[in-house]
């Protein structure tokens, strides 16, 4: 019998529900057709992770819960939701509970991303560093974060618009002052972001089958 050590953190029951459909392994009662097939299995079960990631911006009222959604709705449609774990915070949330603007709602909506059951919360709420990845909105979000979970490995802290040629440096706008068409603006390049993050960061994880799911030009 081959023997199966317990999962232990950053490994999920993902995998370990990968090493049971794939191998027939169930109740501690082992019944691989062939060994080749359980080793494959148990790379597969040591291997893969669940990306932790957080979206920043000022009050997690407007920009970061529409990059949540963004990323959520591309990572699902392309089968990949399950192996992210996907949250939003704010640098300064002095609306915590609050729903987010309903112009951010609107905009959301509008491409067919439901927002509207998101909730507002503050940086603090979290153990930052339980985060592979924190993406934040403008500068201001960056210093912040930086100052409260460093500039090291993990968390990885990158601006938003990082993995977007030729706009790596580019802020998002805090849209709250403005007009619907800026919501309109934000909620187009949040999506633009989430096309190039989501290859860079499964295959950070050698998540399979990522050749079709190539970032939008």
């Amino acid at each position: 019998m081959l023997p199966v050590a317990p999962l232990r953190p950053p490994y999920t029951l993902i995998a370990y529900h990968i090493f049971q459909s794939v191998s027939g392994y169930k109740n501690n009662e082992y019944s691989c057709k062939n060994r080749k097939m359980a080793d494959n299995t148990i790379f597969i079960t040591r291997s893969v992770m669940r990306l932790n990631i957080l979206f920043v911006c000022y009050e997690n009222i407007c920009r970061s819960p529409m990059a949540e959604g963004a990323f959520r709705r591309y990572a699902a449609e392309r089968g990949y939701d399950r192996w992210f774990s996907v949250s939003s915070a704010g640098t300064n949330c002095f609306q915590k509970g609050a729903s987010p603007d309903d112009r951010a709602v609107a905009v959301a909506g509008a491409v067919g991303i439901d927002i509207s059951h998101y909730r507002a919360n503050g940086v603090e709420e979290f153990d930052l560093h339980a985060f592979d990845w924190i993406f934040v909105m403008d500068h201001e979000n960056f210093e912040g974060i930086g100052k409260l979970a460093g500039y090291g490995e993990k968390p990885k802290v990158r601006l938003v618009m990082s993995f977007v040629p030729g706009r790596a440096h580019e802020e998002i706008p805090d849209p709250y002052y403005g007009t619907e068409r800026d919501f309109m603006r934000v909620m187009d390049d949040l999506l633009l972001a989430s096309a190039h993050m989501l290859p860079h960061l499964a295959e950070s994880c050698s998540l399979p089958g990522m050749d079709d799911a190539g970032g939008e030009g």
